[in-house]
């Protein structure tokens, strides 16, 4: 594993931690969404840092996670994957 990986997984722990007990639900399911997705390791760290990062921006605003992502997190999670270069 290289080290870039290794220490961006780190920070997304870190991150990680910081997800509330009501937000943690859905983003445990996005990022097995992501997971499951044709992508690199390295970006499937890239997206779970872009995605905890969203989620602990919108609680430090009182936000719902929803209005955020929209309604449904696969559609949300396909439009991400989808704009991740090859």
């Amino acid at each position: 594993m290289n080290i870039k990986l290794k220490e961006l997984q780190k920070l997304n722990n870190q991150l990680d931690e910081k997800i509330n007990a009501e937000n943690q639900p859905i983003f445990t399911d996005m990022i097995c969404y992501i997971r499951a997705a044709d992508i690199s390791d390295y970006n499937q760290e890239l997206v779970r840092q872009d995605l905890s990062e969203m989620i602990i921006s919108a609680q430090e605003r009182n936000e719902d996670i929803y209005s955020v992502i929209g309604g449904d997190f696969k559609i949300f999670c396909n439009e991400v994957i989808a704009n991740i270069p090859p």
